[in-house]
């Protein structure tokens, strides 16, 4: 039976609780460290494509301009058409038109009355 009450031993029980503890924390590693068939700049664009930051983009581009329109704004072309039309070149569509259906009237929702029609 070993004498645990050796400073040695303990020390050396110590040494082997933190190699554990060393090896078991370098499973979370970047992913630059791991090896793949894609080159890192590669891997870097698809990181830059996944992570969100676009689609919030497009998000306030598309929402950002929630408020009361004059009616003057509704006869011509709205900021959000012109950024999708935009966004659309830039992607390499070149025949984008925007179309204009005859006269049409818009819903100018200043007052309003909200019924609840079942719990």
């Amino acid at each position: 039976m070993v004498n645990l009450n050796n400073k040695a031993v303990k020390c050396f029980i110590g040494i082997i609780i933190l190699m554990v503890a060393g090896a078991s924390s370098q499973a979370q590693y970047s992913h630059f460290y791991q090896w793949g068939l894609l080159p890192e700049e590669k891997l870097d664009l698809f990181i830059a494509e996944s992570s969100g930051d676009r689609a919030y983009h497009h998000v306030i581009e598309m929402a950002g301009y929630n408020r009361p329109r004059s009616a003057e704004e509704y006869s011509g072309t709205l900021p959000e058409n012109i950024y999708v039309v935009n966004l659309l070149k830039q992607y390499g569509l070149q025949d984008i038109d925007i179309e204009r259906f005859g006269k049409t009237t818009s819903w100018n929702g200043l007052s309003g009355t909200l019924y609840e029609v079942s719990p």
